[in-house]
C-alpha cells in the first residue's frame, strides 16, 4: 500500500527505480534481514504526507514546504544529539521558521532486544509543565510526566515570571 501510494501520489516523475523494480528490492530485504529501507525519496514523502495527513495539526497546510533532515546516518547519542541540534538552529532560521522534521536510524529486527537511542518526547521545542502542591499545572499539560523524568535525572528548572 505504501510503494502503490507513492508512486500515485509521485506521479512516478522523480522516483529512484520504477515501482516494479524497487518492490523486488523490498521483498528481498525482508526475506533476508527482516527490514527495509526508505530511498531519501520515500522518506521526504512519507514525513510530508504524514503531516498533511495530520488532522489535529493546525499547520499542516504547510506540509509541502516541510524541510526533512535525512539523519539515519547518526548512531551514537552525540551524533544524534549534534544532528537534531543542526537541525533546530535551521530550522530557527533567524526567527524566520522552516517547517521541519529530523529523520533518525529505525530500530532494525536484529536490534529490537535492545535499548537504542530514544528521543522521549514528541517535539524538540515546548514548555515544560509543573504540578504544583496543589494539583495545579503550570506550563504544558502534555510535558508533566516528561518534566518529572527531567528533573529527576538532573535537569534544574529556571522558574521565571512570565
Amino acid at each position: 500500500e505504501f510503494f502503490d501510494e507513492y508512486y500515485a501520489d509521485t506521479g512516478n516523475t522523480n522516483p529512484v527505480q520504477d515501482k516494479e523494480a524497487r518492490l523486488a528490492e523490498v521483498v528481498a530485504a525482508l526475506e533476508q534481514t527482516g527490514d527495509y529501507f526508505h530511498t531519501r525519496g520515500e522518506l521526504e514523502w512519507a514525513a510530508k504526507t504524514a503531516w498533511r495527513n495530520a488532522a489535529r495539526c493546525p499547520g499542516r497546510d504547510l506540509w509541502r514546504s516541510l524541510r526533512v533532515a535525512d539523519e539515519r546516518g547518526a548512531l551514537t547519542c552525540q551524533e544524534v544529539f549534534d544532528a537534531i541540534c543542526r537541525n533546530v538552529r535551521i530550522a530557527f532560521n533567524g526567527g524566520k521558521i522552516i517547517p521541519s522534521a529530523t529523520i533518525l536510524k529505525q530500530r532494525t529486527k536484529k536490534e529490537e532486544k535492545t535499548t537504542g537511542i530514544r528521543v522521549w518526547n514528541g517535539v524538540l521545542m515546548g514548555f515544560a509543565g509543573f504540578r504544583n502542591d496543589n494539583d495545579e499545572i503550570t506550563g504544558d499539560p502534555k510535558n508533566v510526566a516528561l518534566t518529572d523524568i527531567a528533573m529527576k535525572m538532573g535537569w534544574k528548572p529556571r522558574f521565571e515570571e512570565f
